[in-house]
């Protein structure tokens, strides 16, 4: 089955929400944490699947614990 790339970044932004929910993080120590430094625009349309995730802020969101293997796929890592 194959997902339109719409349905594909709103299922990543979903996962997103997910994980930052489960670390206990709000939107707001995600975009202002020294490390990522985004507008809350822009972080928020990663979440609502209205922008593709750029690889420096996953790998970003991977160093503040976030499973980023179940981001991107739906399947959690093994660590």
């Amino acid at each position: 089955m194959t997902s339109t790339n719409k349905e594909l970044l709103q299922q990543i932004g979903s996962r997103l929400a997910e994980e930052r929910a489960k670390l206990k993080f709000s939107s707001k120590d995600i975009y202002s944490d020294e490390l990522i430094s985004l507008p809350k625009a822009t972080y928020e349309s990663y979440e609502d699947g209205r922008r593709e995730v750029p690889g420096t802020v996953l790998y970003r969101l991977w160093h503040m614990g976030f499973d980023i293997q179940y981001i991107v796929t739906g399947e959690y890592s093994e660590y």
